[in-house]
């Protein structure tokens, strides 16, 4: 299974996002001299054609031409243009693992830089709409907690090479995906503590943990776990860790989530 998981993590590091469409040089888009370049069709390929781009190495670069797409949200109410950029940005960061520290600091920058016109109507805080920052923040907030509790699951008895196989091993990609993303969200400071403390509890909560919470809480700690293990917090580590120990001791849990739970970084 292992050999088969490589072959799918090697090409969705190849960049599930590219195609012909969206390897197209830095000019705009010719399909502006038919549709607006409001369109949420010119809006999607743009954008996809800018993360493409995007890197450690050109990040300067390319990243404000993403916060310009989310600009152009100042001309409406309703927040779609936020919407649909934070939902590609989301797909890429968990879906290419290679891509997700560099998603994570694009979303810091234009939580940073967004206009403050930009506001959402439905979004209120103490009866007014929220805007700028405030509202990408939440707004990317709202799509990490609602993937983070669908959560994943995984089925030993697909057979290997199916159609069913691969689409499983895909979202269980995604799934270890959105839990590294919301570590390196947290570690940029776009998360709070009670929010990591929070999925780590989740992650512990039931009475008979699934295998794929283990290795999500494995994913977590792996991730943050030095930089939430502080002085003040070492009373929820010790609970933790004792919880962790009990079901370690479970005589019904499998081998692998023992194992896992022998190596969980502290």
């Amino acid at each position: 299974m292992k050999e088969f998981e490589g072959e799918l993590l090697a090409e969705m590091e190849s960049d599930p996002f590219t195609t012909a469409a969206h390897l197209m040089d830095g000019k705009d888009d010719p399909s502006f001299g038919i549709q607006t370049k409001n369109d949420p069709v010119v809006v999607e390929r743009n954008v996809k054609r800018l993360l493409n781009r995007l890197s450690s190495k050109n990040f300067e670069e390319v990243w404000p031409l993403t916060l310009s797409w989310v600009n152009r949200a100042e001309q409406e109410t309703n927040s779609s243009k936020v919407i649909q950029v934070i939902r590609l940005i989301f797909e890429k960061a968990t879906l290419v693992p290679s891509w997700t520290q560099v998603g994570a600091a694009l979303c810091r920058n234009i939580m940073e830089g967004i206009s403050p016109k930009v506001q959402g109507i439905l979004i209120l805080d103490m009866g007014r709409p929220v805007s700028g920052g405030r509202l990408f923040r939440k707004l990317l907030l709202n799509r990490c907690q609602e993937a983070f509790e669908r959560g994943w699951s995984w089925n030993e008895a697909l057979p290997m090479l199916s159609e069913e196989y691969y689409s499983a091993l895909k979202t269980k990609h995604q799934g270890l995906g959105v839990i590294k993303f919301i570590g390196e969200l947290f570690k940029l400071r776009m998360l709070t503590e009670r929010i990591m403390h929070g999925c780590v509890q989740k992650l512990l909560d039931n009475l008979n943990p699934r295998e794929e919470d283990i290795e999500s809480l494995h994913m977590l700690l792996t991730t943050v776990g030095s930089l939430l293990d502080t002085p003040r917090a070492r009373a929820h580590f010790d609970i933790y860790f004792s919880r962790m120990e009990e079901i370690r001791k479970d005589s019904n849990i499998t081998s692998r989530t023992r194992i896992m739970l022998q190596v969980c970084p502290s």
